[in-house]
């Protein structure tokens, strides 16, 4: 080991990283205590990096990923080394995670941001002119864009929860009014076309936006002509419909990157939408466009959302993340008047769309079955920000207390349509513990309405006690719970 080490230089490290993992047991231990010791050197970050930035040719992409693991650890877990190579990657790692595979890239970008941290702008000027060249100059090589995108989007991360008050903010607005316009352009190209690349294009681009408005709007987006652009593209990207090909499997649907397009835009119109309607929180700059935002975009902005839930009824699926913000959108709608008007002839749509998710689902079963106290605590925790299921309570909730006219009635006539459609039939099981939780969410209206006394009655008697002795142990747990909630 101690004359190997002697010797030791990339080559040996590119087999030490081959045989980590090695089914030998004794070249296991070799390269394990090689790459020990060659950590101590000042020589194994660059050996590292010079493996990382061979092409596939030369290395395969899982021994990159070796590589670029342990080129993270070493120099975040000692910020001296970090200082001492900092003019070499400054110079350096830009192109390196440009270049670089997805998940190589993951990983050196996080001492790319830690980098940046320390030195960008102050000590590192031309970081700017850089990402900006490399976003004009790749503009036809499509691997080459997605990683000059990328690498904009971590220089944004950095300032995506700091404050204007902090004035620490100034390089992330010149940074949106240099390179917005162009991302603008870039996004309406990858909308145009349907392919991965496009896609991931437009997912980038979303979560730069966000990352770069998370706190506030930057001066040049906040101007009526650029905002009304960007929520355009927003908006597209929001309502484009699904392709049918790369369609994938069940398991793996959520994580498809067309799904991810529609979250992380929702999340973006969703957030811009909650920030103008409270004009009156803004400061006075803002206020004629937050007016204007909530006169000429908020309406039809209201009907995409509604549009896209609809894919509950299209698709028989909708990410659970997705289905949160579209709820929680149309909740913030509930409380003002003129967004509440909009939505208001689409109510029966919406519920006849959205009570289902309150349905006992496959994979409550299989929590119930396997750890019985996870699901009471998610059944109970109103905190759980990404539930459908506490989404739509939330919405139901809101509604009934800000619009009770007219809504109770017809979401109680929801509610005993699905528990008389139960009739004792197992396969309508799990449907009435959705109806059951629809009542109990509702009761703090339902105990205290002389109008509803009666029909509340009935149903605690013809759906509720019976269920005691239901042969469905999460029919039994829903009847004590409601129960619980009508025992005024």
């Amino acid at each position: 080991h101690a004359k190997t080490f002697l010797g030791m230089n990339v080559q040996t490290l590119f087999w030490c990283l081959a045989n980590v993992s090695s089914s030998n047991e004794k070249d296991r231990k070799t390269a394990e205590y090689l790459i020990h010791q060659s950590a101590q050197s000042e020589s194994f970050v660059v050996w590292l990096f010079e493996i990382i930035s061979k092409s596939e040719s030369e290395v395969g992409e899982s021994l990159k990923q070796t590589a670029s693991i342990l080129f993270k650890q070493q120099l975040l877990s000692n910020p001296q080394l970090l200082q001492k190579h900092q003019d070499f990657l400054k110079q350096h790692l830009p192109q390196l995670i440009i270049y670089s595979h997805s998940m190589v890239r993951q990983q050196i970008c996080l001492v790319f941001r830690e980098l940046a941290e320390n030195n960008f702008p102050g000590e590192w000027p031309e970081l700017l002119s850089k990402i900006s060249f490399f976003l004009n100059t790749h503009q036809q090589d499509e691997h080459l864009l997605i990683g000059s995108v990328f690498l904009l989007r971590q220089l944004c991360k950095l300032y995506e929860y700091r404050r204007a008050e902090e004035g620490s903010r100034g390089p992330l607005l010149e940074l949106v009014e240099k390179c917005f316009p162009l991302l603008l352009y870039m996004f309406r190209h990858a909308l145009s076309i349907n392919t991965l690349f496009g896609v991931n294009i437009s997912l980038l681009v979303c979560k730069t936006f966000w990352s770069a408005t998370q706190h506030e709007l930057p001066p040049s987006l906040a101007k009526k002509e650029v905002l009304k652009e960007w929520l355009q593209t927003l908006k597209e990207a929001f309502s484009k419909p699904l392709p049918q090909e790369h369609q994938p499997n069940v398991a793996l649907r959520f994580k498809w990157p067309w799904w991810r397009v529609k979250y992380w835009s929702a999340l973006v119109l969703s957030s811009l939408f909650c920030r103008f309607s409270q004009h009156q929180l803004l400061p006075d700059s803002l206020g004629p466009l937050a007016i204007a935002f909530m006169e000429e975009e908020a309406p039809s902005l209201q009907l995409h959302f509604l549009h896209v839930l609809s894919a509950l009824k299209e698709y028989g699926y909708l990410p659970p993340k997705l289905s949160h913000v579209c709820l929680y959108f149309l909740d913030n709608c509930l409380k003002k008047k003129n967004s509440y008007l909009v939505i208001k002839p689409h109510l029966k749509t919406l519920l006849e769309i959205v009570l289902p998710l309150l349905y006992f689902s496959q994979e409550d079963l299989e929590c119930w079955k396997e750890e019985p106290i996870e699901y009471l605590r998610k059944e109970l925790d109103s905190l759980d920000f990404i539930s459908p299921k506490q989404s739509v309570v939330n919405w139901l909730v809101d509604l009934v207390k800000h619009h009770p006219k007219n809504n109770v009635d017809m979401i109680v006539e929801f509610i005993v349509q699905t528990l008389q459609n139960f009739q004792g039939d197992k396969k309508k099981a799990k449907e009435k513990d959705g109806g059951l939780l629809a009542f109990g969410c509702l009761s703090f209206h339902l105990k205290k309405s002389n109008k509803h006394k009666q029909i509340v009655r009935d149903i605690l008697l013809s759906h509720v006690l019976p269920e005691f002795a239901s042969p469905h142990p999460f029919l039994r747990a829903r009847a004590c719970w409601v129960v619980g909630q009508y025992n005024e």
